[in-house]
């Protein structure tokens, strides 16, 4: 039992939201941002994670932040628009948010997952990976795509993003890297 605003006992909430391998639980929630993020429970075992049924993990805004292959465990937090999906791992204390999306890649801290917002394309820069606009591609790659890939992905315009912003990120990821 718990106590409502007006101090009488009530029956604590019980209704939960469930989404493939995971329930968010109503009764364990924490405030970010102005946002409530509900803890996260294994409703099946999910072996790659090592995650038993019942198991708690960390916390998500909605449903929609977290795919069903994905877990998010810890003190971990998803939310707005960002999104965790394929066999991704998001772990610690590492936040998610803004319109990042994790792809089979994990997030262990926070300084492993960098958001840039210009006035162009938004930029999430992961352990392995790089999104820029709707490209998700391995670091790797990106820096090793030649004007002629660059053009055939988003026209003159995202040439010259390019030619100016590939020394800033290759800076960026050679400062943040181990």
């Amino acid at each position: 039992m718990m106590r409502d605003k007006n101090g009488r006992f009530v029956k604590a909430e019980k209704e939960e939201i469930t989404n493939g391998n995971y329930k968010l639980r109503k009764d364990l929630t924490i405030q970010v941002w102005g946002k409530t993020l509900f803890r996260i429970e294994a409703t099946k075992d999910i072996e790659r994670f090592g995650v038993s049924k019942g198991d708690l993990g960390g916390y998500v805004e909605k449903p929609e932040n977290l795919s069903s292959n994905a877990w998010v465990c810890g003190d971990a937090q998803v939310c707005g628009d960002a999104w965790v999906c394929g066999d991704a791992l998001v772990y610690g204390n590492a936040q998610v948010y803004g319109d990042a999306q994790v792809y089979g890649d994990k997030i262990e801290k926070q300084a492993d997952c960098c958001n840039i917002t210009n006035q162009t394309y938004n930029i999430t820069i992961l352990p392995e990976y790089i999104q820029i606009g709707r490209q998700f591609h391995k670091k790797t790659e990106w820096f090793g795509y030649s004007d002629r890939e660059i053009l055939e992905m988003d026209n003159r315009r995202g040439l010259e993003w390019w030619r100016i912003w590939k020394p800033i990120l290759q800076a960026i990821c050679n400062t943040v890297q181990g």
